[in-house]
């Protein structure tokens, strides 16, 4: 039998949408937590808190909707966030969707990714022509596409050459954002894409 890994971040997307309450949020984000591979402690909390939202919230109703409101209930999400940000992908949030306050989930904070290109933290390849001073991004030249990271010049297979462990993040012309985890030989898995 072979055993599948869990996964160890979040994934992207909307958790709950259209709906303001705790316990909506604490039903989408407690199996999401529990899917992963957590640390001991996570694993411990998460099973506490669970356990505690089943006994205190679930089986005794004091609301007209089966479920309790109150400060505790909020203390108990706080909590989940707490934990659920340790397992988030790489430049993503835990929340509301800006603008969408019914809407939570995880979200990725592109403006952070490219940020975190431009102090050349992050490789990057990006399909438009940039000025050559900008060197923590792809320009045209007559030797065709270059790559830079940091103050080195690499060549086409740059991709090739991102160190195993390394991030690097491709934007297409179209606004695509994607980031990578480098594998080593030119190999990547992929974090996270958004259209």
């Amino acid at each position: 039998m072979i055993r599948r890994k869990r996964p160890r971040t979040l994934p992207v997307g909307v958790y709950t949408d259209g709906i303001c309450k705790a316990e909506d949020r604490i039903d989408s984000l407690l199996p999401e937590l529990q899917r992963l591979h957590l640390s001991k402690a996570d694993r411990v909390m998460v099973r506490k808190l669970a356990a505690e939202y089943r006994r205190d919230w679930l089986t005794e109703p004091d609301t007209d909707d089966g479920l309790a409101e109150g400060p505790d209930l909020d203390d108990l999400l706080d909590e989940l966030v707490q934990v659920a940000e340790n397992y988030l992908p790489e430049f993503c949030l835990l929340g509301n969707l800006e603008g969408d306050g019914a809407c939570f989930g995880v979200w990725v904070d592109v403006e952070q990714a490219q940020q975190a290109v431009a102090e050349g933290e992050v490789w990057a390849d990006h399909d438009r022509q940039v000025p050559v001073a900008d060197r923590s991004w792809a320009y045209e030249s007559q030797s065709g596409y270059a790559k830079f990271h940091g103050d080195r010049a690499i060549d086409s297979t740059w991709r090739e050459y991102v160190p195993k462990g390394d991030l690097y993040l491709v934007i297409s012309d179209h606004g695509n954002v994607s980031l990578y985890r480098s594998l080593g030989k030119g190999k990547s898995r992929e974090i996270w894409g958004v259209v």
